[in-house]
């Protein structure tokens, strides 16, 4: 960082800075300040620092370095040594996830998010003693997984007197970018401050040259203030004012013509500091092998400045232009000379690979190791990296295709499918026939995750073949993974029944029934084992025995496709407590968006708000555009359930506007279901039925099969309350039920035995309607609240209709509570109707517990209800447990109690 005496024009941002310092105390924040190279990120990140300091917060620091993106957790690292005595007394959980991450402990790799779920409770237990100011710089440069749990840790902040700013430069990216904080982007100084700034820092030269600034630095403060001096330098001098080039590289020039001026020995220490990733100053002379008054030149030509053992670039643009004037030959020799001085095997790595001409397989191997290292401590992106590093270093074709195809299997681990189907697709094929045949395997499976291509089926069938060839070849855990791209595909772009049915064959081959892999790949085409499936879900739900957080999402994504609503929500109980244990934030976002989608179709609201809430941002946390898709279609339901339209109405074009465009049958389907169950709420009968009868016709393009059965029940009803529907709908039903299959899955024959009771009623044929409500009033319907309801509901009018008003009674009264108690408010008021109807006074609806509290509010009173401390609260919803009493500070007085004993009932 360059420290500045004064920050000009700078009024309105010193105070935002100095606001969020000063509010730590009564609950924290965190800002991202972003601006380009030289514009004062760096001189406001100082002025926080001093404000804290002067506040006697306690300050943690650490700045990103072009150099050390290859290090994993080094950022994070620097950040908290000052904290790491508090390591002990985090949940051994987490304790064991940031002491093998920095390299403490031996132990198996955590998911990253739980090793931030260490970083922020580390941070929040240190900051409960004494505030605490986090100060990021450069974050573009620092390691993906210092900067990503930063990120995470910069969302959760409100609650503890913890705040963060963070500096990052114009242009580049960054895991801040969609981490939802407070953005403060720097623009240019005015014309006014920048003249008063050179007029500050170079009384004396003239107003020409002074102009001549003005103008090239364009409102940059670093470029205002150097280039006032290089000028003054060139003007004392007698050498003239330079030509106009681009700003940066302008600086940079000025920068590296002060280190042409150095002694030979600085000049070589300087550029080995510039490749150094530490900074400390006994390693770096050590390397150069030059004494260490060598320093001292660097430091009198305002280069570097030196703080105890070690030293920094006054501004990172000196680093570069320090880099960028050496030639490939002296970096190489620089780096080498690292290389043989450094402790560290990893550091030590990367230097001689980039001291490398390839090929070179010795530097390979050492590249190898350093994988093996990051994936052990959880660092997969760094993994990657130096897998496809070491295969360009590979001696032979072998080497490559090997380590190539290892870091697609680990980057299939953190979804980073992008960067290796680039990789996979630009690298020479590899001259090994069976390695060969596994990188076209992989990167026509990665096509799939890509647009809509012509060749949509021929590339799924290549996927199934080349899954088979895996098998046969003794790799049955790849043909499965290369199976889950064609299955995903198959729900979010329909290739039809034959190629599901390929796939699900495919997997039978690999292995059998009782790996749920199998069970998840074989439900998407249950044709030939429906009944075998319905079993084994069901058996696997009753039992006692431990369900993994993985094992519990297939099997309850399994139960989605075979239309057992109840088994899903079963499932992904049991999953989304594995995946919390296990910290695998990616997976539990989809577990709790499709438990979410599951509740809000079987009636079970009371979970939908709050997993919902936490799906969205864990979704927007780990980059799930179609997960967040669902999530909105869900969102809408249960808004249009509760009886707000118009909000229901915002989330459904929310979604119309971002994927419509995809081509995505899944998601249309969804979204046209979404828009039937809209428009019912609202009364709009006619747009209902013209809305959900397109999902029954396989002309149209959001027909989905699979979506179609969920919406039987809605399209019934919508072609009941129409006078032109109940025909169409009623051949529907008829062609529906030819389908022997999917007749024995749950949803499809709850929704067309309600259909067919229904219609019978629309028609007026009596001794049909009742032979076929006996028939749907038969089936078991416990565990489906909102098809128990609706059948009564259903019920209750015919018989109020056929003037058999004291039986209707009855059945009008159980559908109205139990349709009041699940929350479906818009048919909970169409059976009050029914009641008031028949004779029976109305009543007021009761206060709803779902309306006082938030999402996150509910979320947390249910878990403090069950006897969870703060902590353990904090620990399962990833957040620190100051903001759980935060939160629960909030509910007491909502919910009218003042202690947590009285929470269970409240809440019941």
């Amino acid at each position: 960082m360059i420290a500045s005496e004064w920050i000009f024009g700078r009024d309105r941002e010193l105070g935002i800075v100095a606001s969020l310092v000063g509010k730590a105390t009564a609950g924290g924040g965190a800002l991202l300040i972003r601006g380009d190279a030289g514009i004062g990120k760096s001189a406001l990140l100082e002025r926080a620092v001093g404000l804290a300091q002067a506040a006697g917060m306690r300050v943690l620091q650490t700045t990103g370095v072009r150099t050390e993106a290859n290090l994993p957790f080094a950022g994070l690292h620097q950040l908290l040594r000052p904290t790491l005595a508090g390591l002990e007394a985090l949940p051994k959980p987490q304790y064991a996830a940031l002491g093998v991450a920095f390299g403490l402990v031996e132990g198996a790799a955590e998911d990253p998010f739980l090793i931030a779920l260490a970083t922020l409770t580390l941070l929040a237990d240190a900051a409960a003693r004494t505030p605490i100011l986090v100060v990021a710089d450069d974050v573009q440069w620092l390691d993906r997984p210092s900067a990503d749990a930063l990120a995470f840790v910069a969302r959760r902040l409100g609650s503890d007197p913890l705040v963060m700013v963070v500096g990052l430069r114009e242009g580049d990216e960054s895991p801040f970018d969609a981490a939802d904080i407070d953005e403060l982007a720097l623009q240019p100084l005015s014309d006014r401050d920048a003249r008063d700034m050179v007029s500050r820092l170079a009384p004396e030269l003239a107003p020409s040259v002074r102009d001549r600034i003005l103008r090239e630095a364009a409102g940059n403060p670093l470029a205002l203030s150097e280039l006032s001096a290089t000028i003054r330098e060139d003007t004392a001098s007698g050498a003239g004012v330079r030509d106009i080039i681009p700003l940066n590289a302008r600086l940079e020039r000025a920068f590296a013509a002060r280190a042409d001026d150095l002694p030979h020995d600085t000049q070589w220490l300087v550029l080995i500091a510039a490749l150094d990733d530490r900074g400390g100053i006994s390693e770096i002379v050590a390397a150069a092998g030059v004494p260490p008054s060598a320093i001292t030149p660097a430091v009198d030509a305002r280069l570097i400045e030196v703080d105890g053992p070690s030293l920094r670039f006054r501004h990172p643009l000196i680093r570069s232009a320090i880099q960028q004037r050496a030639t490939v030959a002296e970096q190489h020799a620089a780096h080498a000379a690292l290389a043989g001085v450094v402790g560290d095997f990893d550091r030590a790595a990367w230097h001689r690979a980039a001291a490398t001409d390839p090929p070179d397989e010795s530097v390979a191997s050492l590249l190898d190791a350093a994988a093996d290292r990051a994936i052990r401590r959880g660092a997969l992106v760094v993994a990657v990296r130096a897998l496809a590093r070491a295969a360009t270093l590979s001696a032979d074709g072998r080497g490559r295709g090997t380590r190539l195809l290892r870091a697609a299997d680990v980057a299939n681990d953190i979804g980073r499918m992008d960067v290796i189907a680039q990789m996979l697709a630009e690298a020479e094929p590899i001259d090994v026939p069976v390695l060969e045949d596994r990188r076209q395997a992989w990167i026509t499976a990665l096509s799939l995750t890509g647009p809509r291509s012509r060749r949509e089926k021929a590339n799924l069938r290549s996927v199934i073949a080349a899954a088979t060839r895996a098998g046969e070849d003794g790799h049955a855990d790849l043909g499965l993974a290369l199976l889950q791209f064609a299955s995903a595909r198959s729900w979010w772009l329909d290739p039809g029944p034959e190629i599901r049915s390929q796939i699900a064959a495919a997997a039978r081959q690999l292995a059998d029934l009782t790996d749920s892999r199998v069970i998840f790949l074989s439900s998407i085409a249950p044709e030939d084992h429906v009944d075998e499936l319905l079993v084994q879900l069901t058996e696997r739900a009753r039992s006692r025995e431990p369900v993994s957080g993985t094992d519990g999402r297939r099997y309850a994504t399994a139960a989605l496709w075979l239309g057992a609503l109840d088994l899903v929500v079963d499932f992904f109980g049991a999953s989304i407590a594995g995946l919390r244990q296990e910290g695998r934030l990616g997976l539990l976002a989809r577990s709790l968006t499709v438990r979410a989608f599951g509740s809000v179709h079987l009636g079970t609201l009371g979970t939908v708000a709050s997993d919902l809430d936490e799906g969205f941002r864990l979704g927007i946390e780990t980059r799930q555009p179609f997960y967040l898709a669902t999530a909105n279609v869900s969102q809408a339901i249960y808004l249009a359930y509760r009886g707000d339209i118009d909000g229901a109405e915002g989330r459904i074009g929310d979604v119309e506007r971002v994927t419509l465009g995809a081509q995505a049958e899944g998601v249309l389907a969804e979204t046209r279901h979404a828009r039937g169950i809209i428009d019912l709420a609202a009364g709009r009968h006619d747009e209902a039925y013209e809305q959900l009868r397109h999902l029954f016709d396989p002309t149209h393009p959001s027909y989905h099969a699979t979506v179609g059965g969920w919406a039987i029940s809605d399209f019934a009803y919508a072609a009941a309350l129409t006078d032109h529907g109940a025909e169409e709908a009623a051949a529907v039903l008829r062609r529906l039920e030819e389908d022997a299959v999917r007749m024995k899955m749950p949803w499809w024959r709850i929704g067309v035995a309600y259909g067919r009771a229904v219609l019978a009623r629309k028609a007026g044929d009596a001794a049909s309607a009742d032979s076929a409500f006996a028939m749907a009033r038969a089936m078991d319907l416990e565990r489906w609240p909102l098809a128990r309801a609706r059948l009564s509901l259903a019920y209750g009018t015919w018989l109020r209709r056929q003037r058999r008003v004291a039986e209707s009674r009855a059945e009008l009264r159980s559908a109205r509570d139990l349709l009041d108690a699940i929350g479906v408010r818009y048919l909970a008021d169409r059976a009050q109707q029914e009641l008031g109807a028949s004779g029976e006074a109305t009543r007021h609806r009761g206060i709803d517990v779902l309306d006082q509290l938030t999402p996150q509010e509910l979320q947390i009173a249910r878990l403090a209800s069950e006897g969870m401390s703060n902590r353990e609260i904090g620990t399962r919803l990833y957040l620190s447990h100051r903001t759980v009493g935060s939160h629960l500070y909030r509910v007491f007085p909502k919910l009218g109690i003042t202690s947590r004993a009285q929470l269970h009932t409240a809440l019941r």
